[in-house]
């Protein structure tokens, strides 16, 4: 499978932000963490970044984005989505294949500990669960 990728436009900030919210609302620990807090975070950050963002396109239609980044010295991998009605086609691997072919080394990344599906598919890549962040989430890495 063939896809493109280039830098997210300021369009697209509502349709990251709701791949965003919709995992938080999903997996976050709201016992934990203030709902209205945990969104907010989510917002400023993404708006912040927005242009740092990869959108990955196939035949020219947005299928998934990604912020792939150093942080302290590693390279962190952080809100990979592929998008409705995209996911289940391979898409999601190829993204996170063609991510593994920029790096020279290990790449990290946070999940949410009950997102048991996105644990098996970075599993399945070839990332190991390192353990669990402060957050209620899971560091995992793959090198």
């Amino acid at each position: 499978m063939e896809l493109s990728y280039r830098r997210a436009q300021l369009l697209e900030l509502s349709r990251i932000l709701a791949q965003c919210f919709e995992n938080v609302n999903r997996y976050e620990d709201f016992a934990r963490v203030d709902r209205s807090e945990a969104l907010s975070a989510v917002r400023r950050r993404v708006q912040k970044q927005i242009f740092n963002f990869t959108i990955a396109e196939k035949d020219g239609e947005a299928v998934g984005c990604y912020f792939l980044h150093n942080v302290n010295g590693r390279v962190e991998l952080e809100d990979f989505y592929v998008f409705d009605p995209h996911r289940g086609r391979g898409i999601g691997t190829q993204m996170l294949r063609d991510c593994q072919s920029k790096v020279n080394g290990a790449i990290w990344l946070r999940v949410y500990a009950g997102n048991i599906r996105a644990i098996g598919f970075y599993i399945r890549l070839g990332f190991h669960i390192c353990g669990e962040a402060q957050d209620g989430m899971l560091w995992m890495q793959c090198i």
